[in-house]
């Protein structure tokens, strides 16, 4: 690979358009630069027909197996299916109903946590869909949160249940070879404030409790990928989100010697485009050390984003405002990963 496809790699796109007559700008996308994969959902714009990428279970395979065709290198296809209120592979669309986070974690039978999830993961298999960011990991210690807690996506305050109850969701989705992600590092369960909207502030509500999912699993050998929230904790670095914060991304490396895919949240939530331009939000995160950088992509949608990014960062590499090592290590984890443990 060319540096630009190896910065390609690093990226992970949402895209609007679900049947392939809507599809051929995000193949041209795919077929000239090759990035690390794509996000699908079922919703890119209310206004939208078809909503997103999402009609049914048929026309879903089609649609993954339309877009891996036209990679160079086989790409991450990820979604968000947690169960519950946010479960993209949704009854309406045809596919099996799911139960909540917090509906598991509060009956607490670990065999009925597992069960759901390799329900889940068999849709995402036959849909061809390989990398789920999930399970959430966050503490419900702000039930009346309207991006957590009020969508019921934490299985417990109780950092122990949710622990087990997020090893049984990894254990039924590893069982289909479905990559999985811990989410939302270093914990967004102790706020009121929603980082879809704004900057969110946990300096002073933040618990190191909240630490204690990601340490057990860790430590138990878990190893797939961990996604940072865009919340900014003072104490640990007051300039940076943990999403574009070096001081968060040497934690998980150094002191919790995490070495599976380092991901950013949405870089285009309002908490980063907000307050940071895009350009500087990809140089920081790069240099942070993450590895996957995902935008959504939609409101407003950018039909050559995939291209401007690439060329942003080769650009920030030839100026020497990024370190060429970081694309290389970033790239190789990439590359491992979808070589070792999906195809």
């Amino acid at each position: 690979m060319n540096l630009k496809q190896k910065i390609a790699q690093m990226f992970i796109f949402g895209f609007q358009g679900a049947l392939p007559g809507q599809l051929h700008h995000i193949t041209e996308e795919i077929r000239r630069y090759n990035p690390g994969g794509v996000w699908l959902t079922d919703r890119n714009n209310p206004d939208e027909d078809p909503p997103g990428n999402i009609i049914s279970p048929e026309q879903l395979r089609c649609l993954t197996d339309h877009l891996q065709c036209h990679a160079k290198t086989p790409m991450f296809i990820a979604i968000d299916a947690e169960g519950g209120a946010v479960i993209r592979l949704n009854e309406r669309y045809g596919f099996p109903p799911t139960r909540s986070a917090a509906s598991l974690g509060g009956k607490n039978d670990v065999t009925a946590t597992y069960r759901q999830y390799r329900r889940i993961a068999l849709s995402l298999r036959q849909a061809g869909i390989n990398f789920n960011f999930a399970p959430v990991v966050d503490l419900n210690l702000r039930p009346d949160n309207p991006a957590l807690g009020g969508k019921g996506r934490c299985f417990s305050a109780n950092p122990h249940i949710v622990g087990i109850h997020a090893s049984a969701a990894i254990d039924a989705m590893h069982c289909m070879g479905i990559l999985t992600c811990l989410k939302h590092f270093p914990g967004h369960g102790s706020v009121a404030e929603d980082s879809h909207k704004e900057t969110v502030d946990i300096t002073y509500s933040w618990r190191r409790e909240e630490l204690h999912p990601y340490i057990t699993l860790t430590a138990s050998g878990y190893n797939d990928a961990v996604l940072s929230a865009h919340v900014i904790h003072r104490g640990v670095d007051a300039r940076f989100p943990a999403s574009l914060s070096p001081k968060w991304s040497a934690f998980l490396r150094k002191e919790m010697r995490f070495n599976g895919l380092l991901l950013t949240d949405d870089l285009n939530m309002r908490a980063i485009r907000g307050t940071f331009p895009y350009r500087e939000a990809l140089l920081h995160a790069i240099n942070a050390g993450y590895d996957l950088l995902v935008h959504s992509n939609f409101n407003p949608q950018r039909p050559n984003l995939i291209g401007e990014s690439v060329e942003t960062v080769y650009e920030l590499v030839k100026n020497g405002m990024i370190d060429r090592k970081k694309i290389e290590h970033a790239c190789h984890r990439i590359l491992s990963v979808k070589r070792n443990r999906l195809f």
